[in-house]
């Protein structure tokens, strides 16, 4: 990837999911507010070069190959706005939350579409516009095999007491469990996975190899096609 230029103001468009009151989450796009540092451009400069450098994750919904040609939401709307602006679109895959935000840090790239929760951390480094949809977490676990399809299943969240669910690292999943375990006044061992996007988790789900993982909803019910042994049916938020 070639080196950007520096700017005074640095551009992300990001396609985030965010907590909001009882953590209902709502999906934004956001634009940074962080000071220049080498290689960030404003958006004059990505129109003097005719290029938006955009870092997303590769998973079933947001960006992904289908039969050759490039798909997915965040694609889709990475391409609208770089068609908008009369620049050619350059996509960078990064399935890791962490990595991604350091190479918006660093400039490698102009924006950062994925689904993010606002943090005081984040909320003062980057700014949220306004909400154009919703989603909300799930809980996803095998289906019973045995009896009713719902004997075993956890039905209410307070039940994941003393459970190990594991979900992508920095995700709005791990940021949502966190504050749950805090409402319950009990311990959710929340496992991080630093490489893993939640189509992998979920699949590890369906083959038995963990018992939890939760996600956003559209995703949950995306692979709930795939893998028809899973359970996507209990909310963690609203």
């Amino acid at each position: 990837m070639k080196r950007l230029k520096t700017s005074n103001m640095k551009w992300i468009f990001a396609f985030g999911l965010v907590f909001i009151l009882f953590f209902g989450c709502l999906q934004h796009y956001q634009q940074s507010r962080v000071k220049s540092a080498d290689g960030r451009r404003d958006l004059e400069q990505i129109l003097d070069e005719g290029v938006l450098v955009a870092v997303t994750d590769f998973n079933s919904t947001n960006y992904f190959i289908y039969n050759g040609e490039p798909m997915g939401y965040q694609f889709d709307l990475l391409h609208a706005f770089a068609s908008y602006l009369g620049v050619k679109l350059e996509i960078v895959a990064e399935n890791n939350l962490d990595q991604a935000f350091a190479m918006l840090e660093r400039g490698e790239v102009d924006i950062f579409a994925n689904n993010l929760t606002i943090t005081n951390e984040r909320g003062k480094k980057y700014s949220f516009a306004n909400p154009h949809g919703k989603t909300r977490q799930v809980l996803v676990q095998q289906k019973s095999s045995e009896g009713g399809e719902s004997q075993g299943l956890i039905r209410n969240p307070i039940d994941l007491a003393d459970k190990i669910v594991y979900v992508q690292k920095s995700s709005a999943s791990a940021h949502r469990l966190k504050n749950l375990s805090d409402e319950i006044g009990a311990n959710i061992t929340i496992v991080e996975m630093p490489n893993y996007e939640a189509d992998e988790l979920i699949e590890l789900v369906a083959n038995g190899e963990i018992n939890y993982t939760v996600c956003d909803e559209d995703i949950a019910r995306v692979n709930s096609f795939y893998f028809d042994n899973i359970d996507i049916e209990t909310p963690i938020s609203f």
